[in-house]
């Protein structure tokens, strides 16, 4: 079973430039990549953050720099944990809701090699990014390869949403019961580029909602 993806702290804010938030955010991520170093975890997800007023250019250079200088502190960097950085609904002053943001955020580090993405189908879909549509999937996927990459993405969150397309919320929901049509899902399921990626539900409900969303998932398969 495998890859393993662990989730850092949400308290953590690289997008913020305010010094105390920075030091506690990196004591914070070096704390977590040093537990994900001695459990063998190679993926760390994280959210970009909030600008907090700076405005999103201040916001995507703070991320850049924040992840340099944490990468920098890192002692052995021998196959460090990679960062992921998720995809975001683009609530408040949240950044990291476009594919341009997060591009700009990983080309502006000096350690780009150790860095990747998340997808989060329910950010996306907030965020106003169509996932259902054939047209519509086929421009993200474009979006994210001329962007990114495609061989940046390392996991995918597979969330229903309780708001509209676009609604810029972060509210997940179970499979089936939100905004998000199924054919997304399918999309992600049936996509060659993800075949090897591992998707991981974050939906409410506990384990027994996960066994009939894993069931309901697997059947969107095709043979």
């Amino acid at each position: 079973m495998g890859p393993i993806l662990a989730h850092g702290s949400y308290l953590i804010n690289p997008a913020s430039i305010d010094d105390t938030v920075r030091t506690r955010s990196t004591e914070a991520l070096l704390d977590e990549l040093a537990r994900c170093r001695m459990l063998g975890i190679g993926y760390l997800v994280i959210h970009p953050g909030s600008h907090r007023g700076e405005g999103v250019r201040t916001g995507v250079e703070a991320v850049s720099s924040f992840l340099d200088n944490v990468y920098g502190m890192i002692e052995n960097m021998n196959d460090p944990t990679m960062i992921l950085l998720e995809t975001t609904a683009g609530q408040g002053k949240g950044i990291g809701h476009s594919f341009d943001q997060l591009s700009r955020m990983i080309d502006g580090t000096e350690h780009h090699e150790n860095i990747g993405i998340c997808l989060d189908t329910c950010h996306m879909h907030s965020a106003g990014y169509d996932i259902v549509t054939e047209n519509g999937y086929y421009r993200v996927i474009a979006e994210i390869r001329d962007l990114i990459g495609l061989d940046k993405v390392k996991g995918i969150h597979l969330n229903d949403s309780k708001n509209e397309r676009g609604s810029r919320v972060d509210r997940h929901e179970k499979i089936g019961a939100g905004t998000i049509d199924t054919r997304a899902f399918s999309n992600l399921l049936n996509d060659n580029n993800f075949k090897r990626v591992p998707m991981i539900l974050e939906t409410p409900g506990g384990e027994e909602n996960y066994r009939r969303e894993i069931q309901f998932l697997t059947s969107l398969k095709y043979p």
